[in-house]
């Protein structure tokens, strides 16, 4: 299957991407298909991967498309994890909510809000408004089952359209975890004395390979110094002189021999 929104999936925790809004909506144009993101979740969570990692950046958008999301992500038997890397709004928060461990970013914004039907006179019908009333009462009970939250404390919340930055929402039970921004991909500072230190441990370990070469070297000229009837303590200018002695004999040998 060709993944759209995973960005390797072969790694053992690939990564989804939530990163425009969700579903075809008439101002923004085609955003996030909720079904081929659950279609590619599902695909996912049949190759035996520890983990599945949703990461969202979305003021949210089609209630439907979200629903197809979040039922992949309840039914995997894989587990499925949620990071809030910006903003998750709307039905966006809904998706974060629903994560088995849902993580944020220290700069992140949740919002939740009611679901609404846009019309051109900002009116709508008795149809719309039934309709919005039940998707409204869907998603409250939704976000209550997955924050531990009462349903009427979460319709109370959603019915004024609330903001939580992290502190607020892993402090109201909305996230797990907040992520430092200052600890990730920063340059590593060191005090001036602990690199001194791994200077000098590292000139040690220098020497101490130097010197075990040494020992080597000398445990495998014994032989030779012995042959050459030098003290086996010799240095390398008296075997190099005595190599050259033998060498000069050879060639006096020689000369007479032709002669």
């Amino acid at each position: 299957m060709e993944c759209i929104y995973t960005i390797d999936p072969l790694v053992d925790q690939p990564i989804m991407l939530l990163d425009r809004h969700l579903g075809n909506l008439e101002d923004g144009g085609q955003g996030i298909d909720g079904a081929m993101f659950a279609r590619e979740l599902l695909y996912l969570d049949t190759l035996g991967k520890s983990a599945i990692q949703i990461w969202i950046n979305s003021e949210g958008g089609k209630v439907v498309d979200a629903y197809s999301i979040i039922s992949a992500m309840l039914k995997s038997k894989t587990k499925v994890d949620t990071y809030c890397i910006g903003i998750a709004a709307s039905a966006a928060a809904c998706v974060f909510v629903s994560g088995r461990k849902r993580i944020m970013a220290d700069y992140g914004f949740l919002m939740f809000h009611n679901p609404f039907i846009e019309t051109a006179d900002g009116k709508m019908s008795k149809t719309e408004m039934e309709m919005t009333n039940t998707f409204t009462k869907s998603l409250v009970t939704l976000t209550s089952e997955r924050t531990g939250k009462s349903y009427d404390d979460t319709a109370a919340m959603m019915g004024k359209e609330t903001w939580l930055n992290a502190d607020a929402a892993l402090a109201q039970g909305y996230c797990d975890e907040v992520e430092v921004s200052s600890e990730q991909n920063k340059k590593r500072m060191y005090a001036a004395q602990g690199v001194q230190a791994r200077v000098k441990t590292g000139a040690e370990c220098l020497r101490a390979v130097v010197n075990q070469l040494s020992k080597q070297n000398n445990y495998k000229m014994k032989a030779v110094t012995a042959k050459l009837n030098l003290n086996e303590a010799a240095d390398e200018t008296s075997i190099v002189t005595a190599i050259t002695q033998i060498q000069n004999r050879s060639k006096d040998f020689e000369s007479r021999a032709t002669t």
